[in-house]
Formats: structure tokens, sequence, C-alpha cells
């Protein structure tokens, strides 16, 4: 069947499934930047063949084969889908020996001779089993795609790559390409396509799924529209992902505005900084509404995927473009700059308010730490295994004493060995007479550097050398009736190993320091009357079989090139790394490191996927002391942890391999010749191969300003810094802004030239950039008086300016979470918060707590919401109500947990409400929000700044229940807390007495298109003292931004403050971006100006030299007709009129709910000038605005 062309629908950033709606861009953090975003998908080619199982069965071209009855080949929406209800799943049950699943297609696409195929899939942890790359006949046991023209001869054309288990990805083949690949021509005419799976187990165990399933062939190019408002830049990115070869236009009113091809298939296309006509500060002459066109180069077809980008260029170097790691490649900045001013506010010299911006990413190492086994790595002769009865100590003719089995509960003789662990195994060999009951327990205190706790293990092995016995400290044990002879008990760790190596240990022994207690029980064993029934360790109770010089054959790995950079198989990519390729050759591999002197992390892990016997490696310190393991299962590892400075060996084994910590070496099964794994070592404050730089350039005029801030996108940590010429940092980033990551307030260029901003900070983090002339930009904390920050941008037309934004709402991940037992138990590493009653040995009620850190919340608190995850929900009934209490409980006392903390959980669950919700069956799995109620705000308040913490419980428990609880399984999902609150932003300026302050804001990309800013301000103005003076709201041309003027005193010249915050006319506080301008009344400085003086380095303060010389002249007189839009200033219908002497002005009412105030103020007299027509007398009002310039004259 043949789908109409797909229009590409642009998607949110933020949430890339739903549908956006024109101008639906999404900022890029952080708000203020004017950077917004967003993405999308599309696809080039119309669907002429397409299945997509929405009829809930196989139509008539497929057929489907098992190679058993078990097998299952079916349409199901049970196992979820890519699209609608229905998907092709694969799978076998019951469980059993592998089966072979095949569904085949037959396709029929006449005239298309480059079909594309199109398709989704997942897999549900299954095995996977690669179809190969060769020609077969009928069935090949496998996972995979394959093509044939006839239905016999198969050619494959698709391995199933690693994904994550039950996630839908979708993918493109080009079938005639792929066929090729495999030895054969593809028919399109007709042909079939097999999709197949190879396993044991029924989903979610194994199993795979397919869907959205088409071909395509030719079709016209892709076409999206967005509407955009003026003023702005565009950058645009098209990915053609594994095929496409892009070739894009960019229109307007059907003009082509830009054009781009990418230089390959698969490639990407970009076009750079195209500028939207207009003026972003005024928003004229009004939106413009673009086309993007998305096309392949001669008839090339695939998917892609798009970015548009407002307001910022992208990082070329991140798109194959010029490194940016020198001056000399450094990305200038100069054509990417915005202009921030209205127009006709330019400034004669030249200068004039921009800010540019980069969507960046920091550099990793140039190398790509990868290291080859260099063999030979391995000693050549190895001491032979010593037995037990060499080296055990003997606890028969210690003071056994008579005792009760715990387990069994019958008389027994008990000892209990008191020890202390030297960082080795201990043993003890006792008797058991005749055959009876043997047991025991073990008990220690031992911390492990990796993983901050584990416990103690004991293996007791016969005199063959095989355990029959295990015990550990959490409640794992053996005991019964034993055959009669000499026993062995060995002391480990839950990360030894018994089973390797007969009658010994080994993996990770006992810490040195470590203390435990043995307690052996031996039914018939001789006691000792009136005995203590307590051995001491005796040292030396290890084997010794080295010493092995692993230092003469390990490779050295430090003189290997380390590096910082990202490697999906390194899990940490901020400390320095290396990467080994090994090969097995029948021995095992050793490899040597250093930590520095002082010590670091460590981590260590690998992929032993080519290791026959399962891989493991073993980690000694200098010694020969085993320090940690770690396999493929994870079980043991990867190991992570902080390790003393000194030189460290690997050994590359397998599960058959072992060690003990007295060996210095391993034994028992190496890898196999011909196996191959991958292992990575990170060493913190290891020498390695720094990563570049990013430099931008740009040029500065002596005497211009400039600030920047950089903040990192998705993790990590930036720093920015301004260069000069010669290479001399001249400014560096501080981290103390709130709302960056890091930024330089104010830079003055000492001269002309050209500067660089130099972006660094953890490997492969995303940034962005934002750079300003001549503008202060906002950095908060700023939202009080006392923390006001002052404008540091050099003044442009008489006016210093500011780049800002309010946002009212802030989104926060929870610092912490967890659950307390009944019985005051909490395991602090748990963030699950499971909530209610839980059976596991018996029913248990559980109380949840939340931790939000609240340092970036400032201003009164409006609303607020907690909003989590609940993956699971258990009750007898179809709801519980869920509800949140206040915690009197500290904070570091609540997330530290431990052991009968009754009263914390108490605590949680009573108390002041904050509010609740109901919790069901039927929103399982989903978001449960709460509202938190006047009290819970007001604790907010009351903990802005720093941390608060919030008790949850299930208020409708039934007394009676087993198991009823919400929240099961939870901790990984959404935590977080949303809070709105009226919060602004306050800068310090400095005026002189009867100086003239003209403050105005603009609300950039306030108009009908992207980027969608709904700010609406207020300004006030507050003397040095704190008391308002004036403000604004709403009297600019606009109806919605601010313009406030004001004449200083005479006598009141000094520090002011301009608050910027949301207009409190609107039903709930607005959010955005804005741009204020404070400048002096020219009028004072016309002389000033005549002259040539340079009032731009003066700041606020304006001088008046001149006018005091002249002294004040009282014949010129001057007129300010002043114009307020504060809706909270005189009532509607106010009667008002203002004249000059001679002139005549009749009253008129304002219309009803536009309040305003109109005064006229005559400036220039020593006193108060005679009563004349159309004057009132200078009466003091109770209006604080009445008298908007402050001279105490109303004329109204």
């Amino acid at each position: 069947m043949t789908a109409p062309r797909r229009a590409l629908a642009l998607t949110q950033l933020e949430d890339r499934t739903t549908p956006a709606t024109l101008g639906a861009f999404s900022v890029v953090p952080q708000l203020g930047s004017l950077v917004y975003e967003a993405s999308g998908t599309g696809f080039v080619g119309t669907t002429v063949a397409a299945d997509g199982f929405e009829s809930g069965d196989l139509g008539p071209a497929w057929s489907t084969y098992s190679s058993d009855a078990q097998g299952r080949v079916r349409v199901t929406g049970s196992s979820g889908t890519a699209a609608g209800a229905f998907a092709l799943v694969m799978d076998r049950t019951p469980s059993g020996a592998n089966t072979l699943n095949e569904a085949v297609w037959h396709v029929e696409t006449p005239g298309v001779a480059s079909p594309l195929l199109r398709f989704s899939h997942a897999q549900f942890n299954d095995e996977f089993t690669s179809i190969g790359t060769t020609p077969f006949t009928g069935h090949r046991n496998a996972d995979g795609i394959a093509v044939s023209n006839d239905g016999v001869t198969w050619y494959p054309i698709w391995s199933p790559p690693g994904q994550a288990a039950e996630a839908w990805v979708e993918y493109t083949l080009d079938v005639a390409a792929r066929v090729g690949l495999a030895g054969g021509t593809l028919d399109p005419a007709s042909y079939f396509v097999k999709f197949q799976q190879f396993d044991n187990f029924p989903v979610p165990t194994d199993g795979r799924g397919w869907d959205s399933i088409a071909v395509v062939g030719p079709g016209a190019a892709d076409t999206t529209t967005f509407t955009v408002d003026p003023g702005q830049t565009l950058t645009i990115q098209v990915d053609g992902g594994a095929i496409l070869q892009p070739d894009i236009r960019l229109t307007t009113g059907g003009a082509t505005v830009a054009t781009a091809t990418a230089p390959a298939p698969g490639g990407i296309a970009e076009l750079h900084t195209v500028r939207v006509p207009g003026r972003l500060a005024d928003g004229t002459p009004g939106p413009v509404t673009y086309t993007l066109e998305v096309g392949g180069v001669t008839g090339n077809l695939g998917a892609y995927s798009v970015r548009v980008v407002l307001n910022a260029a992208l990082e070329a170097e991140g798109s194959g473009g010029t490194r940016n790691d020198t001056p000399a490649g450094a990305q200038s900045l100069d054509p990417v700059f915005l202009q921030l001013n209205r127009a006709g506010t330019a400034d004669p010299s030249g200068r004039q308010p921009q800010r540019a911006a980069v969507l960046g990413r920091t550099d990793v190492s140039p190398s790509s730490g990868l290291v080859a086994e260099a063999e030979p790595n391995e000693p050549t002769d190895l001491p032979p295994l010593p037995t037990a009865d060499t080296f055990a100590q003997d606890v028969d003719a210690a003071e056994w004493v008579d005792g009760i089995d715990p387990f069994e509960g019958v008389p027994a003789a008990q000892l209990t060995i008191d020890g202390t662990s030297d960082g080795t195994f201990d043993y003890y060999r006792f008797t058991l007479p005749a055959d009876g009951l043997m047991t025991a327990t073990i008990f220690s205190d031992f911390v492990d550097v990796s993983d901050g706790a584990y416990g103690a293990a004991a293996y007791v092995f016969d005199d063959t050398g095989a355990v029959v016995g295990f015990w550990d400290d959490f409640g794992s044990a053996t005991w019964g009736s034993f055959p009669a002879g000499t026993y062995t008990a060995a002391v480990g760790t839950w990360y030894s190993d018994g089973y390797t190596l007969p009658g010994l240990l080994g993996g990770e022994a006992p810490p040195a320091g470590g203390t435990y207690q043995l307690v052996l029980f031996a039914e018939g064993h001789a006691v000792t009357a009136g005995g203590s029934g307590v051995a001491i360790e005796a040292e030396p109770n290890h084997p010794v079989a080295g010493p092995v010089d692993l230092a003469a054959v390990a490779q050295d790995l430090d003189t290997e090139t380390w590096v910082i950079n990202t490697d999906p198989f390194v899990p940490d990519a901020t400390l320095p790394h290396v990467v080994i390729a090994g090969t097995g050759d029948g021995t095992f591999d050793y490899y040597r490191f250093t930590v520095p002197a002082g010590g670091g992390l460590v981590n260590f892990g690998f992929n032993p996927d080519g290791i026959a016997a399962l891989g493991r490696i073993f980690l000694y310190d200098a010694a020969g002391r085993v320090v940690a393991t770690a396999d493929e299962f994870l079980q043991f590892g990867p190991f992570f942890g902080t390790l003393p400075g000194g030189v460290y060996y690997l050994g590359v084994g397998t599960f058959g391999a072992a060690t003990d910590p007295g060996f210095g070496a391993l034994y028992g099964l190496p890898p196999e010749a011909g196996d191959v794994y991958r292992m990575y070592v990170s060493v913190e404050g290891h020498a390695a191969e720094l990563p570049t730089p990013d430099l931008y350039a740009l040029r500065l005029k002596k005497g211009e300003s400039v600030a920047a801030a950089v903040t990192e996108l998705a993790g990590g940590a930036v720093q920015v810094e301004i260069v000069g010429p010669g290479g001399a940092v001249l400014a560096a980033g501080s981290p103390d802004p709130t709302n960056v990551g890091a930024a330089i307030p104010a830079f003055t260029a000492p001269a002309n030239g050209i500067y660089y901003v130099r972006v660094t900070g953890t490997p492969d983090a995303g940034y962005n950039l934002v750079v300003t002339r001549n503008v202060t930009l906002d950095l908060e904390r700023n939202s009080s008086i006392a923390t006001a920050q002052p404008l540091t941008g050099g003044q442009v037309a008489g006016r210093r300016w500011v780049l800002g934004a309010i946002d009212p709402t802030v989104v926060l991940d929870l610092a912490d979470s967890g659950w307390y037992t009944a019985e005051g138990y909490h395991d602090p590493s748990n963030t699950n918060y499971i909530t209610g009653r839980y059976t596991s040995f018996s029913p248990l009620e559980y109380r949840s707590f939340f931790v939000a850190d609240l340092s970036e919340v400032d201003g009164e608190v409006l609303a607020a919401q907690l909003r989590i995850q609940n993956p699971n929900y258990n009750s007898p009934d179809p709801s519980e109500t869920f509800s949140l209490f206040d915690v009197n409980t500290p904070v570091g006392v609540l997330t530290a947990g431990g052991f009968g903390l009754t009263g914390v959980f108490d605590d949680l669950g009573t108390g002041s409400a904050y509010g609740s919700a109901t919790v069901s069956a039927a929103g399982t799995p989903g978001l449960v929000t709460v509202d938190l109620n006047a009290a819970g705000r007001a604790a907010l308040q009351a903990s802005a700044g720093g941390l608060f913490a919030m008790g949850g419980g299930l208020t409708t428990l039934r007394p009676d229940s087993i198991s009823e609880f919400a929240f099961g399984g939870s901790g990984n999902g959404t935590r977080q807390i949303e809070i709105t609150t009226r919060t602004s932003d306050f800068y310090q300026i400095t005026a002189d007495a009867r100086a003239m302050l003209e403050i105005e804001t603009a609300t950039p990309g306030g108009g009908a298109g992207a980027f969608g800013n709904t700010f609406d301000p207020i300004v006030r103005l507050y003397d040095a003292a704190g008391n308002l003076v004036a403000s604004n709201d709403n009297g600019g041309g606009d109806g919605r931004n601010a313009v406030l003027r004001y004449k200083v005193p005479a006598g009141a010249g000094g520090a002011y403050y301009v608050e910027v915050t949301s207009s409190p006319l609107t039903a709930v506080p607005t959010r955005g971006e804005y741009m204020l301008s404070v400048k002096g009344d020219r009028e004072e400085h016309r002389d000033h100006d005549r002259r040539g003086d340079d009032h731009s380095d003066k700041g606020d303060r304006e001088e008046h030299r001149d006018h005091d010389r002249r002294g004040d002249d009282h014949h010129s007189r001057e007129y300010v007709l002043s114009v307020t839009g504060d809706r909270a200033g005189p009532p509607p219908g106010l009667a008002t009129a203002a004249a000059a002497p001679g002139h005549a002005a009749p009253a008129k009412s304002l219309p009803p709910g536009r309040a305003s105030a109109v005064g006229l103020v005559a400036r220039g007299f020593a006193a108060p000038p005679p009563l004349q027509r159309g004057w009132s007398a200078p009466a003091a009002p109770a209006d604080p605005f009445a008298d908007p310039l402050g001279l105490g004259v109303w004329v109204g």
C-alpha cells in the first residue's frame, strides 16, 4: 500500500515523544541566555509496503516457522509495542532447549530499485546469536534478518546490536546494498524478508519483538514550518543518520533564504546563524514564518534528525569543522552577536549592547587510551600449593565447652575463636570424632574499601579439600550431620571463593585490622570442664606459596598514554584511564600501574565476552595481597574505591582461578588460547594526556566591557576564562552564581584587539556559553537589596544594559529519599521510598521520607508540588491515601539511617500534615503528585536556602493487612519537587542628586512566534535605605513592559536599587527573559555632550559641574510631562490637566481600566512659583507615587 508523504513534526527538546505546536521550542539552560531549541525526526521517502500488526494478526503476506512445538510467533500487545496496540513477538514457552522462530514477509515493490527497510526492534534479555554475513539455505539458528529472492537461499542483512532490554529502537536498512554485501543481488519486484529469533525462554527472560515494519521508496522532500519572532538567529542542523545524505533548503514567503548539503551519506547538513530580520528588543517588524525542506541528494532516502536552535551558534568542531583548541583555530563569536537595543538607540561610537551564545561540548584527550597486551606478562614457575595441615591453627586442644547447637537445638561442644585479620585468610583445624552434628556461626566488623561494608564468611573443608559447609554473618548457613574426620574452617569475606583451589580460599581476604568471632559446634568433641570456651587466633595461620615477583613480569601500564575521554566502556570519564585489549594464551595475564602518592579513586572492570570459562580479574597490592576482584557478572565489581598510593597489579583469570594473599599470583584455570577481553583501569591523579580547551574569538575596543557565563548541560562541570591576545588569562569564571556553571561578571578591554573566551571542564560535557558586550548578565543570587548586583556593563548611548530572566518555578530533583521500618531501620544507600505494610519475614510498616536541597529557592513560596514515581502498588483496596508530614528529626540523622531509630519512624507519619494524594492500582505505574498545603509551603519558606525534609505514610492502612503498600521498587524514577515563588532580581546603581533616571524593560521573544516569552515585568526603585520611591507596571508602549522615570531629589544622591519582578497583576507569576536599560536625563548634560565629555565610563552617576558653576537658571524654565502606567496609581476616571503658563489644557478623563497618573512638574525654580492659571498648590499627597519626580509639586 502507499502512504502519503510524512511531514516532519518538530518536538520539544525535553519531550521528544510529544508533537509540538509551532513555537514550542524549549529553553536550553540557563533561562536568560535567549537560547531555545526544538528537535525532531523525519524520513525522506514514500512508504510502498507496511505492516504495523494493528489488525491483531498476521496477514496473507506472512508465513511462520518454529523449530519445535514450544516456539511461539505471535501478534500481541502484552510485551509492549513501538506504536499502536500490537507487535510481532517471538519466544519459547515453556523454557527448554533453544528454539528457532521465524516470520517471513513477502514483499512486492516493482519499480523501487533500492528499497529501504524500516522497522522497530525490541529484545527481552535475549542472548545474542549472530546471523552471520554469508548466505545460507533454509534455516540458520540465529537472531536477525535475512532476505531471499526465492525463499530458499537467504542473505543475512542485519544482526541485532546491543540495546536496552524491553526498549523499542527504530532501524533503517538499505536492502539492496546489504544483500550485495552478503554476495547476492536483490530482485526488487518480489522478495522475502525473514525476521528470526533463537533462544530458550519466554518473554521477558528471552525473546525479541518487531513492529512498525515498512518498505520505503523514493518520495518528495519532507517539509516543516515554524514561526519565530524578529531579531533572532536560526541555526539548523540535519543529521542523515546511517543512510541519508541530507539536502536542505530554508525558505520564507516562497523565497530561498539558505541551503546546505551534507558531504556524504550519513553526514550533517547545517545552516549557520541565519538572521531573522528586525529587532529583538521591540519585536518589530513582526514574526517571520519559515519552511524547512529536507531531501536526499540524487534521490537518496532515509531517516534523519533535525535541530533548530534560536540565538546560538553550534560549536563547529562538533560536526567536523575546524578544531577550536588553539588561537589560530578559534571559532569567531563576532558573526553571532545579537543587538539588544531598540531601534534608534545606537551609540555614535559604534559600541552596542550585544550578546552571543554557542552550544558546544568540551574536548576529550586526543588519543584513544587503547593499550594492546604485550606478552610475556606472566610468571613462568609458580611454587606448589600448600595443604591446610601445614599452616592451619589446630584448635582441638583449645578449651571447648558444652553448648547447644543454634540450628538443631541439640547438645554439642562449642568453641568461640576471637580473631583479628592481618589482610590474609585465617584457617583453623579441628576434629569431629564420630559421625555427628557440625555447624558454625561468624560475626565481624569487616569494612571494604570498595563498597563501604561487607561481611565475613566461613568455609569448612574436609580432608580432600572439598567445601562441605558455608556460613556468613548475613544469615546464610549449612549445618547437619557429617562423617567423622578432620575439618578446616577458613575465615574469608562475602567476596571470597572456596570452590576453585582445593582446601584453600581465593578472592578478597578480610581487611587488615578487622575483627571477628568464629563459633564452632562439633557433636562429640572433647570438652574442658570449667574451660573458657574461647580460643585466640595465633598467626601465622594462612598459606605462603610465594613470593612471586610480579614486578618482573607484569606489563607496565604507567608508560602507556592515559587519557580523559568518553568511552561507553569506562564508567567515569573524569578519571585518567586506559583500556587494555587482551588475548588469552593459556596463561594468566598481569598488568602493573601506580596510584599517586596520597592515594585516590581507582576504578577497574572488564568485558570478557570472549573468555569461554567466564572471566574474572584480581587486584593485588605491592605485597601480593588481593585488594579487590571484578567479574563479568559484576557480582564482585566493577571495583570503585579509594586506594593508598603505591604500586598495584591486575591479574586476568577466570571463574576457575583463585589466589591467596600469601601466594602473590593466580592459580587454577587461566584464559584459553584465542580468548579475548577488554579491561579498563581508571586512577585519580594519574598522569594523562589532557583534553584540549575550546576557544572562541571576539574583537573588543579599548574600554568595552565583556561578561561571560557558561552552563553545563546534562551533568559535568565547566569553567570559562578570558584570554588576552598574548595568551595570558585576564579573567577567570567564578562558580558562585547559582544560575550558571561559572561566570565572569565584568571584564574591560585594556586595548583594541582580539580576545578569546576559553571553555574547559569535564570531558565531553555539553555547555551553553553566553558572552555579552556592554551588557550586564543577570547572575543569581541577586534576589534582595542585600544581594543586589552592581551594573558592570559599559554605557552605550548613555544607558547601561542588563540581560536577565525571572523564573518563578524551580524544579528540583530530590537530594535523597528512603524508608524507615517500624523497627527503626534505614539503609542509607537505599533511595527506595516504599510506603505501607510489606511482608518479607513478618508484616512490617514502612514510612518514607523525602529531602530537597532548597539552595536555589528564594522569594515568597506561592505553590509547591511533590512528584514521585509509583512503579508498584499492592493492596486489598483499589486505592490508598498517601500523606506528607513535617519532620523534626535533623536531616543529617534522617539520611544517615541505622538500627533502632523508632523515634524517626514515628516522626515520619505524625505531626503537621503537608498534603495528601490518592494512589491506586489503576494509576500504577504512574506519577503521584502531592500539592503542599499552607503548612507545607510555610515550612518550605522557612527552609529556603537549606535542606528540607518531609515524611510520608499511608493513612488508610487496614489494621490486619499483611501486604498493603505503594511505591515498591521506587527510587530510580522521577523524584522531584516543583516550587513556585515570587522572585526578583535587584541591581545597584548610583545616581547624583537631581539626576533624572530612566529605567525601561523589554521582553525579547514575546511576540506570536518562537520563543514564546510570557514575562510581564514590573520595575520598582528603592533608595539607599531600602525605601520604595517609584515603580511602574505596564507603562511601556506595548502595555506590558515597564518605563520608570524618576528625578533624584536634591541631597538624595547615592545608591539606588532597581527591582525587576513579575507583575502582581497577572493571575500567576510569569516567567521569561527581559532586557533592562538604565540612563540619566540627557537634558541635564547637553553642555557636556557639546564639549565632547565622555560619560561612558562614569557609571550611572552623571556629573553636573557645569550646571553647578552656572547656578540655577530661574528664567529658563523646563517642564517635564511624566506619564506612569502603574495600575495601582490614581483610580480610573481621574480628571487631569496640565498647562505651562499661558497655555490652557482642558480637563480630560482617562478611560476606565487604564489607570495612569499624569503630572507636570516645574523644574528650575528656587521656590514654588506664584499660582498661575492651571496650577495647583504643592500639597503633599498621600500617594507616594503622586509626585513622580520627587519635587513636591503635583499638577492635576
